[in-house]
C-alpha cells in the first residue's frame, strides 16, 4: 500500500492523485469525491443553537484581514435549520474586527423547537485564494476556507459562559453537502457520565440522506435510535446514567454537542465534545 501511495503522489496528475486516494480511503473518507475534486470557496461547520439559553455568542474570525494584519470588512452570514431539515432563516452580522464576537439574535420564531441547527459562512470583495497570491503564496490545490468558530452559551444572566466549537459539518456556501455517509462507524466519547447530572446529547446531520443513529452503552444496552433529516437535529436525553456510551451510524464523525445540566436547572452546567 505504501509503494502505491508513493507512485501516486510522485507520478499521477493533481486530479488522478485526488481520485486514485480517495478510491483508496472511500470507507473512511468523510467527503464525497465531488467535493475533493471542486472544492468549495467556502465550508461550514454545523453548529447548535437554543432559545433555552439566556444568551449565545458566537466568536469568528476575519481570515483575510488576519493574513494581512489589517483591518477588512467582512459579512458573517448565520443560517438557521429546524429539527426537520427545514430553513428558518438567517442572521447577517458585517464587521472589520480581527475576531468578532457576536450574539446570536432571531428575527424569526424558533421557540417551538428545543435545539436547532445552524451554518456559518463568511462573504468578503477578495476571496481567500486571492488574499494569499497577493502575499506571494501560490498554493498547487485550490484553497477552501474554512469556516470554523466557537458557540459560547450562557444559561443565567451574570454568569459564565461555556464555549464549544462546531460539529463536523462540511456544509458549503451554495448550500451543497460534502460529507457522505459510508459503511457504519462506532463513536465511543471518551468520558463517563456522571449519575447526577442531566445531559442534552445534540446531534445534526450534515449529509444529503436521512441519518440513522444508534446510542447504546458499552455493556450493549440499547438506549435510544434517532433518524434525522438532511440538515435536521435531535437529541437524547441521559439522566439517572452513569458509565459510557458508543454511537453508531454512517458518519464517519458522528459526535454530538453535549450540554451537562443544560437549563432550567443548570447548576454545574457545561457544554463539551468528548
Amino acid at each position: 500500500m505504501d509503494i502505491v501511495k508513493s507512485f501516486i503522489k510522485r507520478y499521477l496528475p493533481s486530479n488522478l492523485k485526488i481520485i486514485a486516494v480517495y478510491l483508496l480511503n472511500k470507507q473512511v473518507n468523510p467527503y464525497s469525491l465531488k467535493s475533493e475534486l471542486f472544492l468549495p470557496e467556502c465550508i461550514s461547520d454545523f453548529f447548535v443553537w437554543s432559545h433555552e439559553f439566556n444568551s449565545i455568542y458566537f466568536i469568528a474570525e476575519n481570515t483575510n484581514a488576519l493574513i494581512n494584519g489589517k483591518e477588512e470588512e467582512i459579512s458573517h452570514v448565520f443560517s438557521f435549520y429546524s429539527p426537520y431539515g427545514d430553513y428558518l432563516g438567517e442572521h447577517e452580522y458585517t464587521t472589520k474586527e480581527f475576531i468578532a464576537r457576536i450574539k446570536l439574535h432571531l428575527d424569526f420564531e424558533a421557540n417551538e423547537y428545543k435545539y436547532i441547527s445552524f451554518t456559518h459562512i463568511t462573504y468578503s470583495k477578495i476571496s481567500l485564494q486571492e488574499t494569499l497570491e497577493k502575499k506571494g503564496i501560490e498554493p498547487n490545490l485550490k484553497i477552501s476556507n474554512q469556516n470554523r468558530g466557537y458557540t459560547i452559551y450562557y444559561p443565567e444572566k451574570n454568569k459564565t459562559g461555556c464555549a464549544v466549537h462546531g460539529n463536523f459539518g462540511g456544509i458549503a456556501s451554495n448550500n451543497n453537502k460534502t460529507a457522505k455517509q459510508r459503511a457504519s462507524f462506532i463513536y465511543t466519547p471518551t468520558y463517563r457520565f456522571d449519575k447526577s447530572a442531566t445531559y442534552h446529547l445534540v446531534f445534526n446531520n450534515p449529509t444529503d440522506k436521512k441519518l440513522e443513529i444508534r446510542i447504546y452503552t458499552l455493556t450493549d444496552r440499547e438506549i435510544k435510535i434517532i433518524s434525522l433529516s438532511t440538515m435536521g437535529s435531535d437529541f437524547i436525553e441521559l439522566k439517572d446514567f452513569s458509565g459510557g456510551i458508543s454511537i453508531e451510524s454512517k458518519l464517519p464523525i458522528c459526535r454530538p454537542v453535549i450540554f451537562k445540566n443544560p437549563p432550567p436547572n443548570t447548576k454545574g452546567f457545561d457544554v463539551f465534545h468528548s
